[in-house]
């Protein structure tokens, strides 16, 4: 089986108000541009799959979110949970939105930026 790996050039400006990005992929490939709401919310895993079934706003940027396999400490969780189904799920952009995020402001950029870098390149992908 071939596996063909392309190399991704990404410029990202993670804006209080709007993620604006510049990227190319492979070496020769046009540079091309997205930009994407700048709210990111932290979930529990457990409604992912309500995600599956109502995030479908047509664009990738549109529809972002990742899930994690990051545990919450064992204080955090919640009786009567599968501890298998005890995820993160992060929605980022417009999904964040739409599921009443409030853009953070007061937090840190790096704080949410793993979770936004991630979605963007599950969006170009």
């Amino acid at each position: 089986m071939n596996t063909r790996i392309s190399k991704l050039t990404l410029i990202c400006d993670p804006g209080t108000s709007l993620s604006k990005v510049l990227y190319r992929v492979g070496r020769k490939g046009q540079l091309k541009h997205l930009t994407m709401s700048s709210e990111i919310l932290k979930l529990d895993g457990n409604l992912v799959t309500n995600f599956k079934k109502s995030s479908e706003f047509g664009k990738p940027e549109d529809n972002a979110w990742l899930q994690t396999d990051e545990r919450p400490r064992v204080g955090e969780r919640r009786k009567g949970t599968r501890e298998e189904n005890d995820y993160s799920c992060y929605l980022v952009g417009r999904l964040a939105r739409e599921y009443r995020a409030s853009t953070s402001i007061r937090s840190l950029k790096y704080e949410s930026i793993v979770p936004k870098i991630i979605a963007i390149v599950g969006a170009i992908a």
